[in-house]
């Protein structure tokens, strides 16, 4: 039987080839349980990759191990691995900040040749202290603002470059957990009915897992991504603005890095909004979470 291991105090320094599991409980505080399965190869050792799941708790992201504390044995095909190492809940897999790679194995799945910039900012930090972290885990994040800026690619035939697209992501749980999703895509009116159409299949075939029940608004609607600076806005609905860390202190302190993009990214970056509110639409509650460092910018 392999074992899992239960982790409760914090290590500084990055574990490869690690599977965590939270019993109950978001943080440390609440304890952490962890499977050393070890790495392939030299190779697989040097990508600074840990795989995050769950089983009947939640699913936090940890980019460091955490040292054991005590042991326990309990059985690993209890839980909901596929073959990627990702939980089939939409587990997590935590890259190294900047790191350039893929950050979502499970969401690779029906993918396209779209590709563009991408901004994306929850209602609870992606980066923070531990504590912080644990705080506000159980009362936020349970929303997201995803914001697509297409430069090039197609789907179904449809050339897509140059649409833009936000989606307003909610759950009735942290969006780290298995929750029940239901998202609002919005895109502008002026779209071609066959671009739009293109679109919306594109992202139900390639980000359906992590957007749930997927509705359709028109609005206008704006993604703007100018070195550092972000801006996104939904008129009258949502606004966002705010700036990559310039810093980089993500990539200094990746052990406090909680979460990550919900789609595909490379060389995703944490980022600091100075706005960031969703007024509600419909079945969407209202909310607003700024002045955090709870947003990234990638490409995707």
């Amino acid at each position: 039987m392999k074992t899992l291991l239960i982790v409760a105090a914090l290590a500084t320094a990055g574990f490869v080839g690690m599977k965590t599991v939270d019993c109950g409980g978001p943080c440390f505080l609440s304890g952490v349980i962890a499977s050393i399965i070890g790495c392939e190869d030299d190779a697989a050792c040097d990508t600074g990759f840990a795989p995050v799941g769950t089983s009947g708790g939640t699913s936090v992201g940890a980019t460091g191990a955490r040292l054991a504390a005590m042991t326990t044995d309990i059985p690993l095909d209890d839980i909901p691995f596929d073959s990627t190492g990702v939980n089939d809940c939409g587990g997590l897999i935590v890259e190294p900040c900047c790191s350039g790679s893929l950050s979502r194995a499970d969401m690779l799945v029906a993918s396209t040749s779209v590709h563009g910039d991408y901004v994306e900012a929850r209602s609870a930090a992606v980066f923070a202290g531990a504590c912080h972290v644990n705080g506000e885990y159980d009362l936020t994040g349970r929303q997201a603002l995803l914001a697509f800026s297409i430069d090039g690619g197609s789907h179904d035939g449809v050339d897509l470059t140059g649409v833009e697209v936000v989606v307003s992501v909610s759950s009735n749980a942290n969006l780290a957990e298995c929750g029940d999703r239901t998202s609002v895509a919005y895109l502008s009116p002026d779209l071609d009915e066959a671009v739009a159409d293109a679109t919306v299949a594109w992202l139900r075939a390639t980000h359906g897992e992590a957007l749930g029940r997927l509705h359709v608004a028109p609005a206008a609607i704006e993604v703007s991504l100018d070195g550092d600076t972000f801006a996104v806005s939904i008129d009258g609905t949502a606004t966002l603005t705010g700036t990559a860390l310039e810093d980089r202190a993500c990539c200094a302190m990746p052990e406090n890095i909680w979460y990550e993009p919900l789609i595909a990214t490379t060389g995703a970056v944490v980022g600091k909004s100075d706005t960031c509110r969703f007024e509600g639409d419909g079945a969407l509650d209202a909310w607003t979470y700024q002045n955090q460092n709870n947003a990234f910018v990638a490409r995707f």
